[in-house]
């Protein structure tokens, strides 16, 4: 993969225990989702800690605020065939990417 610009590049939350979900949003833009299928394991390790990020994220703002947020930016960044793997559903288990 190529180097991102600076604002791409992913951005946790000032106060990872109270995010904003305008940080929320930022973290889902920058966030690449098919790392999983990166060979490169500093990419793996690097999009793992990310989804982390974004999973506390969820948890702590909760699923009304987040759910929309996550499936809008999924839709521009994974294949339509593959999106089901991907998308959210509120009050739903999450799948680990």
């Amino acid at each position: 993969m190529g180097k991102k610009a600076k604002s791409d590049m992913f951005e946790p939350p000032r106060n990872p225990s109270m995010p904003t979900i305008e940080e929320f949003a930022r973290m889902v833009e920058s966030h690449d989702p098919t790392y999983v299928w990166s060979r490169d394991a500093a990419e793996l390790a690097r999009g793992a800690e990310e989804r982390k990020l974004i999973d506390k994220a969820r948890r702590l703002l909760g699923d009304e605020a987040t759910v929309a947020v996550w499936n809008r930016a999924l839709r521009f960044k994974v294949v339509p065939s593959m999106i089901e793997d991907f998308l959210w559903q509120a009050n739903r288990p999450q799948k680990s990417a």
